[in-house]
């Protein structure tokens, strides 16, 4: 995946703001595509495994807590 690539070159704080937005995107599931919503989740699970490989090889300020992960709704009621 070509966002894969690009988020070894994102810095750590870059990383936590795209997984609090993705978190505030995914809260709204209700009025997402389920495919979109699929790939947002997706890429928010790159973006923490990003963030803790970085956390363990200390390349950046280590990041002590995971990232926060909003629960996903799939019911389409």
């Amino acid at each position: 995946m070509r966002a894969s690539r690009q988020l070894k070159q994102a810095e750590a704080a870059q990383l936590e703001a795209m997984s609090e937005a993705l978190g505030l995107l995914i809260g709204n599931d209700r009025f997402i595509n389920p495919l979109v919503l699929t790939s947002l989740c997706d890429l928010r699970e790159e973006i923490a495994a990003e963030l803790r490989r970085r956390s363990l090889t200390g390349s950046e300020t280590a990041i002590h807590e995971a990232p926060r992960l909003h629960p996903v709704s799939t019911d389409r009621a």
